[in-house]
């Protein structure tokens, strides 16, 4: 029987949870808005995944020991049936672990859309499940809930995360071999750097390092890693460091459009450097040349073309390197070129 905290009082239909130390509060219908394990947790009866017991704190808030930044998206999408990110977002592949943990295919499908990773059948049942989770929380009792201040930085997780690795400072500290400090609010506290830290717990939460593009702290989290002495987490540092230290490819794309003819995607030249860019952009021409036609027909401009094709190679991360525009004479009259020379960061493989 978990204890029930009159300190959060609650409709029947509100939840409030607690996501790695970060507090949301939403409705039961919304939760079980998706067929995933969050509609197993709170109460669908026809979702595929069994039922499982839920962990609550000290204040009655049901318990989830994941990333809580990451879990606004989460909790977005479900309210809103469409996966909106802010500009820039760095952590599409930390919310796709987080999605396929929580296993709600429409996120999924969304995050590796934006990743352009490879998307399954809609017709394969086993599309975005069974990543080899089999429950949610492997612990029954509130009582293992604990409460970290790390520099400042108060985080909320489960003690067998912590001591997933016994031989760590972790597991040496909440597996009762090594004194603890307690703040004054009765929090554990180590004084250590309290933003890297998330990606310490990260790492213990799911065993894999994941973390967001252009990281630029790398040494600075060898030696946290260092510090809590978790050899694999060191182990995968070590390898991370030195795949990022190869020479990285880029993917490029040139694009030439000159003046002659009426219709601009006759005209349009896209030349890719690999044979799956070449197909992934030819789909994009021939969709976006039937889109801007059916928008403008015969009357459509070499700059709308042009800038609608730019729009969507920017979106999977293309920026325009450079840019050259020819001139020169002909039998009918003057004719220019212009070329675009878009480049990006190739997906490294994993």
């Amino acid at each position: 029987m978990y204890r029930q905290a009159p300190s959060v009082q609650c409709s029947p239909g509100i939840v409030a949870l607690n996501v790695g130390g970060h507090f949301y509060t939403t409705t039961r219908s919304t939760l079980t808005q998706y067929d995933s394990r969050l509609s197993a947790m709170f109460g669908h009866s026809r979702s595929r995944y069994t039922s499982v017991d839920i962990l609550q704190d000290e204040r009655g808030r049901y318990f989830i020991d994941r990333d809580g930044m990451v879990f606004r998206h989460v909790l977005n999408i479900l309210r809103l049936g469409e996966l909106v990110l802010p500009e820039g977002f760095k952590e599409l592949c930390l919310l796709e672990k987080e999605a396929t943990f929580y296993q709600i295919r429409d996120l999924i499908r969304a995050v590796r859309t934006k990743m352009d990773k490879y998307l399954l059948d809609d017709d394969d049942d086993h599309y975005g499940y069974d990543y080899g989770y089999d429950y949610l929380i492997p612990i029954k009792m509130s009582g293992s809930i604990v409460t970290l201040n790390v520099g400042g930085l108060i985080y909320t997780t489960a003690r067998s995360t912590l001591t997933r690795y016994p031989d760590s400072m972790l597991g040496a500290m909440f597996g009762g071999d090594l004194g603890t400090l307690q703040d004054d609010q009765g929090r554990y506290f180590i004084d250590r750097n309290d933003r890297l830290f998330e990606h310490v717990l990260n790492f213990l939460r799911t065993n894999q390092l994941v973390l967001p593009e252009d990281f630029k702290e790398l040494p600075l989290l060898e030696m946290e890693a260092d510090f809590y002495q978790i050899q694999p987490l060191i182990e995968a540092l070590k390898t991370y460091k030195d795949r990022i230290d190869q020479p990285c490819p880029q993917d490029f794309v040139s694009i030439n459009v000159n003046s002659s003819g009426n219709v601009p995607p006759q005209n349009t030249r896209v030349g890719p450097n690999s044979m799956e860019l070449e197909d992934m952009v030819g789909n994009m021409v021939q969709t976006l040349a039937s889109q801007v036609m059916q928008r403008y027909g015969w009357r459509v401009s070499h700059e709308t073309w042009v800038a609608a094709l730019l729009g969507k190679l920017h979106e999977k991360g293309f920026t325009v390197q450079s840019f050259g525009v020819v001139s020169y004479q002909t039998e009918s009259g003057g004719v220019w070129e212009r070329t675009w020379v878009l480049v990006r960061k190739a997906s490294r493989s994993s």
